[in-house]
């Protein structure tokens, strides 16, 4: 017998940075309002300027119009890429964006690296 177990996570937390899913407008429309809502009661700000929302689609679903997300009555800026912690995220949810990232990232570190060495010896 199998057992399966599915797992939906909603949101990401690492030190002062956050990163939250939906399946919709309006779930993500309301995530955003109770962040909001939370960050007023503890007295913190967002920071608008450096919030972003990234719509990634389902694979094989139709092309969508970008969500507006808003804190208060202030639209976030929407984007087709996002760093976040090490990795790289795409709007296309195809892993070859992430993969050509972090391969340059690696092509880069060696770089530096072999030039390093070369100067020691």
């Amino acid at each position: 017998m199998c057992v399966c177990v599915s797992v939906c996570v909603v949101e990401f937390q690492f030190a002062d940075d956050s990163a939250v899913c939906a399946h919709s407008e309006a779930k993500m429309q309301h995530i955003v309002d109770v962040f909001i809502e939370a960050y007023e009661r503890l007295r913190l700000q967002l920071n608008i300027k450096k919030t972003k929302v990234l719509f990634q689609p389902a694979p094989g679903a139709p092309e969508a119009a970008d969500p507006v997300i808003r804190v208060h009555d202030d639209p976030l800026e929407c984007v087709t890429s996002f760093p976040y912690q090490g990795s790289h995220l795409a709007s296309n949810t195809y892993i070859a964006s992430e993969l050509q990232h972090q391969t340059s990232a690696a092509n880069c570190s060696f770089g530096k690296t072999s030039q390093e060495d070369l100067r020691l010896a």
